[in-house]
């Protein structure tokens, strides 16, 4: 890959405590997948999901931990199965998700991928989570499935977007509202409308989610490259300034860093929020120990980028 300047962030750099026994649970669940074959079970093991759950919510219990884990593994087997496909081809894929979240899970232990997202929703439910958090988790997912919809045609088309239009819909397609909705989950605490929708942690969840997407963008790079995708913020930097792809990337660094300082600025602003204060700081430190753990997982654990 082409040197560039790592992106850095700084926040506490944590694993749970239960990584050990997440582990076992996720190879049980990617042995217990239908119509995968051992080779591709082995490459979903070297991915390291249990590692980018127990990275990014440190803090949560391991019932907790277990259900995200279940959606990172979902979301990953998503993004493969429907790799090259039009926009038109995941228009029944998409009505199908969101029936599948309501639906049950099989009864016997043995899954078809589209199912793990059954068993995901049956682990919310016994959360108890509220119907309209889960409300919001659900336009989330719709979002997600309809962006990768609009980046399906793109990517056909072999056209890139503008940065500005790439960025409005990275956020959607990289489907990492989902994961900041389960920052609640993970800390047991829903917060009220009031102060999720606040304009300050409005905006400091979205300038997280941008940081996520860049970093991701970054360090999947060269594997975009040759599947010849063109949902990259790098390429599509190259492609809107004609430079470089060596420019494109440190302009990507560029952006992280930028996005990063304007975070640690709007967090000063914080105000104060009653007896939410103590959750309201769960939560922003559950930001940011996503971007750091979504940060070291690429960087230290997963082989979800590497080139064969």
């Amino acid at each position: 890959m082409i040197p560039f300047n790592v992106p850095n962030l700084p926040f506490d750099d944590l694993i749970s405590p239960h990584i050990g026994e997440l582990e076992t649970k996720m190879n049980t669940w990617i042995q217990s997948l239908r119509d995968y074959p051992d080779s591709h079970k082995t490459k979903l093991r070297n991915m390291k999901l249990a590692h980018f759950s127990a990275r990014l919510y440190p803090y949560a219990d391991l019932p907790s931990l277990e259900t995200i884990s279940i959606l990172a593994l979902w979301i990953i087997l998503n993004d493969d199965v429907h790799d090259g496909k039009t926009g038109r081809q995941l228009e029944t894929m998409c009505r199908q998700s969101l029936q599948l979240l309501d639906a049950p899970p099989p009864a016997d232990g043995h899954y078809a991928y589209s199912q793990l997202l059954s068993l995901f929703g049956q682990e919310v439910r016994k959360k108890q989570m509220s119907p309209r958090w889960m409300e919001r988790f659900k336009q989330h997912l719709f979002w997600y499935l309809k962006a990768m919809q609009w980046a399906a045609d793109f990517d056909a088309a072999a056209k890139y977007p503008g940065e500005i239009n790439f960025t409005q819909m990275r956020l959607k397609a990289g489907g990492v509202l989902m994961f900041t909705d389960l920052i609640e989950l993970a800390i047991a605490t829903e917060l009220p409308l009031a102060v999720i929708r606040h304009p300050v942690i409005e905006h400091l969840t979205e300038i997280t989610n941008y940081i996520l997407c860049v970093d991701n963008d970054i360090f999947s790079l060269e594997k975009e490259q040759l599947q010849r995708e063109t949902m990259n913020l790098v390429l599509v930097l190259q492609n809107e300034h004609g430079c470089t792809i060596g420019e494109a990337l440190n302009m990507a660094v560029e952006r992280h860093n930028r996005y990063l300082a304007a975070y640690l600025e709007l967090r000063e602003t914080l105000p104060g929020f009653g007896i939410w204060a103590a959750a309201v700081d769960k939560y922003v430190y559950g930001l940011e120990t996503w971007m750091q753990g979504h940060l070291t997982w690429m960087q230290k654990d997963t082989e979800r980028y590497l080139v064969n």
